[in-house]
């Protein structure tokens, strides 16, 4: 409709369409409900996903109910035990989880922000979790394990594009073999583990050869001096030196 001050001078009338808005959404609701009836076959919540949350999202615990909350989560603690953890010993797990439950009960009032219970984040339940040892009455080094482990399932827009950066990185023409639980397997390695020189990897070692299996040492290549053996491919990667600026070192500079 077109006016000039108040007298009305002619109107513009939509063709076939008394109420467009009911019009617009008329024809969304064919591709909604299309989209909805195959939903959940193609997206799908992990179970491993709802036992984390059950064990580790405070703001569903019944803080205020010790009865209730000694024992909460104790179930999917049993199933995420047999099914994920099962080198860590259950009656630990479950004793510094209700340790860990007690803690945030206690100190509720000092992790609501905005009327909500802050969960990550400056001044969090979890920072206080990870970066302190008196927070509980124990320690909980077990069931912090099981908590990186969730947080390792964060999954916001950027952390889909760096998962497709790192699925073209692990899965290359001559990779083409592997099968579906390799591949997903070296994905999360790739995106979650620290960078090497974060990692020790002693007791990674032990456990390696607790399991029989072989190092990468053979007898008969023994480095001079060194008092241990060392392989032919060990020798050469430590042999050589790293690049400085454009000109590469040798090892006979």
């Amino acid at each position: 409709m077109l006016q000039v001050e108040d007298d009305t001078v002619g109107e513009v009338g939509l063709s076939g369409a008394s109420n467009p808005k009911k019009r617009l959404l008329g024809y969304q609701k064919a591709f909604i409900e299309a989209m909805m009836r195959t939903f959940d076959s193609r997206f799908k919540i992990k179970r491993v996903a709802v036992l984390l949350r059950e064990i580790f999202d405070f703001r569903r615990m019944p803080l205020r109910d010790w009865t209730t909350l000694s024992t909460y989560s104790d179930a999917a603690i049993d199933e995420l035990h047999g099914s994920h953890f099962p080198e860590l010993d259950l009656l630990k797990l479950k004793s510094e989880a209700s340790a860990m439950r007690a803690y945030v009960a206690r100190n509720e009032k000092h992790f609501i922000v905005d009327g909500k219970l802050k969960l990550t984040g400056s001044g969090s339940i979890f920072e206080a979790l990870f970066t302190r040892k008196d927070v509980c009455l124990m320690e909980i080094p077990n069931i912090l394990h099981v908590a990186d482990y969730m947080i390792s399932f964060m999954w916001q827009s950027c952390n889909n594009e760096r998962a497709g950066s790192h699925m073209n990185l692990v899965k290359t023409k001559e990779r083409s073999l592997l099968d579906a639980d390799t591949y997903d397997d070296i994905v999360f390695n790739t995106m979650n583990l620290p960078a090497l020189h974060e990692i020790n990897f002693d007791p990674i070692i032990a456990r390696w050869k607790k399991d029989g299996r072989k190092s990468a040492a053979f007898k008969g290549q023994d480095a001079p001096n060194a008092g241990f053996s060392r392989s032919k491919v060990v020798q050469r990667q430590h042999s050589k030196t790293t690049a400085t600026f454009l000109f590469k070192q040798t090892s006979n500079n």
